[in-house]
């Protein structure tokens, strides 16, 4: 009688994720019991509500996107949680000249899902958890690699959901889209990692300021 909100896709912690999980991305987020990880969690369905809702990684009020944020830059690490909190540091730091979460789109969808949209709602990420968050390169690579096995887990949950507003959502990564990674390049400083979801299984670097990127967020426990 529990809500499936995401699917286990590892456990333990990962040798090349950093992160500090004992500190939340925001004041009042959660945080994990002692910093320990038990395993990463990806959502059920991508952050987009339609096609046509779709975003960049980072804009500014004047439509520039050449920022460096310092997040790792190592396409296979899992850093996804520690470029977020990167990214919050950076905002910090900036605010002074108008910085703000919503000019990172890409991440800031990621940390609101389960409330951006009313379909989102039952897979709000509980206490003692991360929250949800941008994924690093490395992960989403670990995601596509292991998708016959993740996307039938998916197609299980979607097969048992009665809501059918967020049943409609509920599926394996869009073959057609690109998805955002948190992971900056080390090579230009105006882009960002993307990983395709296709029978490519390309990695390539894209301009923070494309916005045609879509989304997965995952969360850690």
């Amino acid at each position: 009688n529990k809500t499936v909100i995401g699917i286990v896709f590892y456990t333990g912690r990962h040798e090349s994720d950093q992160a500090d999980y004992s500190q939340p991305l925001v004041e009042s987020g959660s945080t994990l019991a002692g910093g320990t990880v038990r395993g990463y969690v990806v959502a059920l369905t991508d952050l987009n509500n339609n096609n046509d809702d779709r975003f960049w990684w980072v804009r500014k009020s004047n439509a520039s996107y050449d920022y460096i944020v310092e997040t790792y830059t190592n396409k296979d690490d899992w850093n996804g949680y520690a470029n977020c909190q990167q990214i919050h540091k950076f905002v910090q730091n900036n605010s002074s000249s108008g910085w703000e979460m919503a000019n990172f789109t890409a991440a800031n969808i990621c940390e609101s899902y389960g409330t951006r949209y009313d379909w989102q709602k039952p897979f709000v990420a509980p206490s003692g958890t991360s929250g949800w968050f941008l994924p690093s390169c490395g992960q989403l690579s670990y995601l596509y690699n292991n998708r016959d096995f993740l996307s039938k887990c998916i197609n299980k949950v979607k097969d048992n959901t009665d809501n059918d507003a967020s049943k409609a959502h509920i599926k394996w990564f869009n073959t057609d889209w690109d998805y955002w990674s948190s992971t900056e390049s080390s090579d230009y400083s105006d882009s960002a990692w993307i990983v395709k979801f296709d029978d490519s299984a390309e990695r390539y670097t894209q301009a923070k300021g494309w916005n045609w990127g879509s989304g997965r967020a995952v969360l850690v426990f």
